[in-house]
């Protein structure tokens, strides 16, 4: 298994080998070019929103280390893009840094840094932030990979959708709020918030929230892939245009926040840096371990929302699990490279499609922008105009808000966009932590309601509607009949929990205590169709045992799980001994074992007239044959041809399965047929007494046995074997006509009592 676990993490289970060789059959002309021009747009718009993301995180008391955070995530970009372009289950794919996690960050770092004593130098700080950033990158990486491993991609499915939404709302809100105060270059404190509209202040935050709001609306007029990079160059364009006219200094920008500052000198890649490592302060590292596994738990639902979007936008089958292994092992490299973590970005993703270009190239183009980038565009970087790094941020931000915020209204329900803006505002009042605790909390009491609403009963049967499958004589079945009231059955369905226990208890002791209705004797609760209960419905059903004993009532519970049966006897509801609640495997049994003791007793006015009975149906068989042969003289004649046979308890006539071995008759005893369906337990279908003639499919020479007899005591049977009834036909045709008409007359009655009892279910 450890070989197996290294030999899919080092890329065996990607096919690493011919993604490159499908990689390199694109470098033909006619597939370069697109896929260089789509890749390229791709890096850039990636590069630029980037850019801003880490503006966003390494602000304030942070600032001093943007460029080592810029070189962080043009790494992640490096890695995330290519990788996953090569390993991931889809096409024209471009990966990034993406506005959940750090958003998430923003507020992450300003923690880390908070926690760490006076004395740490600002070196000290930004190392310990960007060191908790890589030790996220690896432990977001290694719970994508194994959540791959496991097969838990469908699990998204199982998330609210409201939830998803309220969520994404709250990112976008973050997104907003930091952006501005990467512009106003202030942390976004209670006691700060009057600060912004100061005239020295106003400006930068207000024109990158214009640019913001101006390249959303061209965004959403005109639906070309090229109204974002044409929207972000003008801006760039208006702000030098601007800049120009006011004949301020390159220097002078840079000092009034216009312009990045205190950009390095060459390449900002600087390699593995050993003294960096030794400032970090692993101790304010583990504080923050929670937030730590949230950003993990982040990632992957990120990465597997993006994949299903990618999925429904392109029309195309994604593996999920396949895409989890794949972001997972990038980010593991990038966490191991000084990068951030990342994952697939939808919207880079449907650019290239709307290309046309649906290559895996579009990918390791969009990587080769960002290495161009780390090695030889720092002075281009420094060009980079704040208000539109900042824009861009709060663009992200403004377009999740109106998405999930506006657009989504119409798509759901009252009470699921209630649930969506709830989550929405604790964000936004809160914090990020305290509206995901809101969240799921309102996903609970929403699931709740609703499953409250489906009632725990699926049907009330009368016993006599709902008898069991033995067969009894006319006597036995007018005393049940006249005794219809004292047993009925309590068809239960779902999942029994507090919120549905207590309709339950109404409607079981409304029926109990109903005055207008025949005292019950005995109340059978079929849980064939619950899938479990909590301990609410567990002591909910040992209220409803005690108001039936108070009023003489024995509960019968049938087809009892494992873990039904667990819960009720940790609720007292079963207990060793106790006459007044008994369990039986199924409620033919159950239903059975009730007229049982119905008919132990019956009405003392059929007393004399039963007796009679019994001692006619001792003969039952005879006289029965004789009316179907048509007289004495033709069963003595057929008596000739009969097989006696003894059977002990517990003996089988005949087995599933087994080829046919003729027409059986009980001449005293009983006998029961069983049917044994896949992937369910055995199924009675019929329990037969004295006279009763089974076995009807024996007679046909080719046919083998549907079901199982077995005997219930001791017994004796008659038994005509094919070679019996074939002498029969040569011998005395009259005799076997009779014969097979009564038994085709028989299947036919079978058939109907079958559909009239639903045994199909």
């Amino acid at each position: 298994m450890r070989y197996k676990l290294i030999g899919n993490f080092l890329s065996h289970d990607f096919q690493l080998s011919d993604r490159i060789n499908a990689l390199l059959r694109e470098l033909h002309p006619r597939r370069l070019i697109p896929s260089l021009v789509a890749g390229t747009i791709a890096g850039v718009i990636e590069v630029s929103f980037a850019l801003s993301l880490i503006a966003l995180v390494f602000s304030g008391d942070l600032s001093g280390g943007l460029w080592e955070g810029v070189a962080m995530a043009l790494v992640t970009i490096a890695v995330l893009s290519s990788w996953i372009a090569l390993t991931g289950s889809a096409r024209g794919v471009v990966s990034g840094l993406q506005e959940g996690p750090m958003a998430i960050w923003a507020g992450l770092a300003a923690a880390i840094a908070e926690g760490m004593s006076p004395e740490a130098t600002d070196r000290q700080v930004i190392a310990t932030v960007m060191a908790a950033m890589g030790c996220a990158a690896l432990l977001s990486g290694g719970a994508c990979w194994l959540s791959g491993y496991l097969k838990l991609g469908h699990l998204i499915r199982a998330i609210p959708y409201p939830v998803v939404g309220g969520f994404l709302a709250g990112t976008g809100w973050l997104l907003l709020i930091g952006s501005v105060g990467m512009m106003a270059d202030l942390p976004l404190t209670r006691s700060n918030w009057l600060r912004l509209f100061a005239p020295d202040v106003l400006w930068h935050w207000l024109s990158g929230v214009i640019f913001a709001l101006i390249l959303f609306g061209i965004s959403r007029r005109y639906r070309h892939w090229a109204a974002a990079p044409l929207g972000i160059l003008a801006g760039v364009a208006l702000f030098y245009l601007l800049w120009g006219a006011t004949g301020l200094p390159w220097e002078e920008a840079q000092a009034r926040g216009w312009l990045p500052a205190g950009l390095p000198e060459g390449a900002l890649w600087r390699g593995f840096d050993p003294v960096r490592l030794s400032a970090v302060r692993w101790s304010a590292i583990a504080v923050q371990a929670g937030p730590l596994a949230a950003v993990a738990l982040f990632v992957v639902v990120g990465s597997l929302l993006n994949a299903v979007g990618i999925e429904l936008a392109v029309r195309e089958d994604i593996d999920l699990d396949r895409e989890l292994r794949a972001v997972g092992t990038a980010n593991l490299i990038s966490g191991l490279g000084g990068g951030l973590v990342g994952y697939q970005s939808l919207s880079l993703s449907l650019l290239s499609h709307q290309l046309g270009v649906k290559r895996r190239s579009v990918g390791v183009f969009a990587a080769a922008v960002a290495v161009a980038v780390l090695v030889w565009g720092a002075p281009l970087l420094s060009a980079f105009p704040k208000p539109i790094l900042g824009g861009l941020s709060a663009f992200l931000g403004v377009s999740l808000l109106v998405t999930w915020v506006w657009d989504i209204r119409r798509q759901l329900g009252l009470m699921d966009y209630f649930s969506l803006l709830s989550i929405w505002v604790a964000i936004a009042a809160v914090g990020f932590w305290e509206g995901i605790v809101v969240g799921l909390g309102i996903a609970v009491v929403l699931f709740a309601l609703n499953c409250s609403r489906i009632s725990p009963v699926r049907e009330w049967q009368a016993g006599a509607i709902a008898s069991s499958h033995k067969l009894r004589p006319a006597y036995q079945r007018q005393i049940l009949r006249h005794n219809d009231g004292q047993l009925e059955i309590l068809l239960l369905q779902g999942f029994l929990f507090f919120g549905t226990a207590n309709s339950l208890i109404e409607q079981v002791c409304s029926r109990i205590c109903d005055p207008r209705r025949p005292p019950l004797r005995f109340l059978i609760l079929d849980f064939g169709r619950v899938a479990g209960i909590d301990s609410s419905a567990a002591f909910g059903f040992a209220k409803i045992r005690q108001v039936a004993r108070r009023h003489q009532i024995i509960l019968v519970l049938v087809h009892l799980s494992p873990d039904i049966e667990r819960q009720l006897r940790r609720a007292n509801v079963l207990a060793e001994g106790d006459l007044s609640c008994r369990v039986f495997p199924d409620r033919d049994r159950g239903t059975e074992w009730c007229e049982e003791r119905i008919l132990n007793t019956g009405l003392w006015k059929y007393r004399r007239w039963i007796c009679c009975w019994e001692k006619l149906h001792t003969r039952r068989l005879d006289v029965e044959l004789a009316k179907i042969l048509g007289g004495s003289k033709s069963l003595d004649a057929f008596k000739g041809y009969l097989e006696l046979l003894h059977l002990g308890e517990s003996a089988a006539v005949f087995r599933q399965g087994d080829p046919h071995c003729g027409l059986y008759f009980i001449r005293w005893g009983q006998v029961s047929i069983w049917v044994d369906p896949p992937n369910r337990p055995p199924l009675r279908l019929w329990t037969l007494g004295n006279g009763s003639i089974f076995g009807k499919t024996g007679l046909s020479p080719t046919a083998t046995r549907l079901s199982t007899a077995i005997a219930d005591r001791p017994s004796a049977l008659y038994r005509l074997s094919p070679a019996a009834l074939a002498r029969m036909k040569e011998k005395d045709p009259q005799l076997a006509v009779a014969l097979e008409h009564h038994v085709l007359m028989l299947l036919c009655e079978e058939h109907l009592r079958e559909r009239e009892r639903g045994l199909g279910e």
